[in-house]
């Protein structure tokens, strides 16, 4: 279960410390490989629920992740507008990374 958000976690810090596009690159499969965590967690979650309302959950479960990325996509959006405009005071490079990394 831990082997999908620790190959995330790997793909973000090739990523964030990439010096060269091949090095950034070689993140890629991690992040790929960040899936399979997903589906370890629905595994644990249909246990508690019976064969007949497992199809419910499995609904529930896709329309939030649904929501969720439409939510995530335009914060995103906004951060990373705001934070390479050039005209708010303050700016934060990697203000758009911490709001992805939030929302996922």
């Amino acid at each position: 279960m831990l082997a999908g958000p620790l190959c995330g976690a790997a793909g973000m810090a090739i990523f964030g410390t990439a010096t060269t596009g091949t090095l950034f690159a070689t993140g890629t499969p991690l992040m790929a490989m960040w899936g399979i965590g997903s589906a370890a967690e629905q595994r644990i979650v249909m246990r508690g629920v019976s064969v007949s309302e497992q199809g419910e959950l499995q609904r529930a479960l896709g329309s939030l992740v649904g929501v969720a990325s439409l939510l995530g996509r335009g914060l995103f959006t906004l951060t990373y507008a705001r934070s390479i405009e050039g005209t708010t005071q303050g700016t934060l490079p990697g203000r758009h990374g911490w709001s992805r990394r939030s929302c996922s």
